[in-house]
């Protein structure tokens, strides 16, 4: 083996060690404590779990905990681990997101009644945004969130929010990112 070659093995272990560090805090990450659910209740609807990685959540939770946030942190799975690591089964099944949909509205519409004055937020991340979105469309009029944020939303861009934004008592806020193109069109 010739002194590049070595030196292109170990250039390329170094990076994988760095990768795998950086990436390692997705895989083995503790929950969220419980928090004080009179405090209100911060709903994540997750993104494809793919590689079984639940991306996003451990920041977004840790973000909210540094602000302040002393509220419940509920991380709202909508696929199956096999779904997400193919990726295409989780999110071409218009009917299974859908019912994910109608399942994540009627959690919300029942700790509305349950709670009446305690807050609710909900986020949703990548395609997590598309079930939170679809959600909100489908709450009773008289159902409100105190406020939304679609973080890198896969959605249609040109998606007329109007219905879910009805539903928003508060900000919506809706980030996303010059790259979208690429995966949206």
């Amino acid at each position: 083996m010739s002194g590049l070659e070595t030196a292109l093995w170990i250039a390329g272990g170094l990076l994988a060690v760095h990768v795998f560090a950086g990436a390692a805090r997705h895989f083995w990450t503790r929950r969220d404590p419980a928090g004080n659910d009179e405090k209100g209740l911060v709903i994540f609807a997750e993104s494809i779990r793919w590689l079984g990685v639940r991306w996003g959540a451990a920041a977004v939770a840790a973000g909210l905990r540094d602000a302040g946030f002393q509220g419940r942190f509920l991380y709202w799975p909508w696929h199956t681990w096999w779904q997400g690591t193919l990726v295409l089964p989780a999110i071409l099944p218009r009917r299974m997101l859908e019912r994910e949909a109608r399942k994540l509205a009627g959690f919300i519409a029942a700790r509305r009644r349950e709670h009446p004055r305690r807050p609710i937020y909900l986020i949703g991340y990548s395609c997590g945004a598309f079930v939170a979105i679809r959600a909100l469309e489908l709450l009773d009029e008289d159902v409100q969130v105190d406020s939304a944020a679609m973080l890198a939303g896969a959605f249609d861009p040109r998606r007329d929010l109007s219905g879910a934004c009805a539903r928003v008592a508060g900000p919506v806020v809706v980030t996303s990112s010059v790259a979208d193109w690429l995966i949206l069109g």
